[in-house]
């Protein structure tokens, strides 16, 4: 009988770490991280039809967000920027999305005229 004692007096410490575990890690931040770097790769990697020379400047920029992204989504000491980001969650898998699908469409396959549809690097 001692040692159901214990083990019912542990189940809130165990389920505390559980959440602690859950919560630490975001899912959503590591997919926005994942969608952030596969644009940092189109934009860098595939060739524009037209030259532009910020290219490389929006690839790094998605490359930097990912990489913040990852870090805010595996590291324990930024939780208090974590909770405040979670909200923004869906919105950073969805950006990187658009801007690719925008890229790909404008400047990778020249599927719509120039001077009407930009590419994104125009923007910066």
């Amino acid at each position: 009988m001692g040692t159901t004692g214990s083990y019912a007096a542990e189940a809130p410490a165990r389920e505390l770490r559980t959440e602690a575990v859950a919560t630490s890690f975001w899912i959503t931040g590591f997919a926005a991280s994942a969608a952030w770097l596969a644009a940092a790769g189109v934009t860098v990697g595939w060739h524009d039809l037209t030259p532009w020379e910020r290219t490389s400047l929006l690839g790094t920029i998605e490359g930097i967000i990912a990489v913040l992204l990852f870090l805010v989504a595996v590291s324990t000491l930024l939780r208090p920027l974590a909770e405040r980001v979670r909200q923004l969650g869906p919105w950073l898998v969805a950006l990187p999305l658009f801007l690719t699908a925008w890229e790909i469409i404008t400047t990778k396959l020249g599927l719509v005229p120039l001077p009407f549809f930009a590419p994104p690097q125009s923007v910066l």
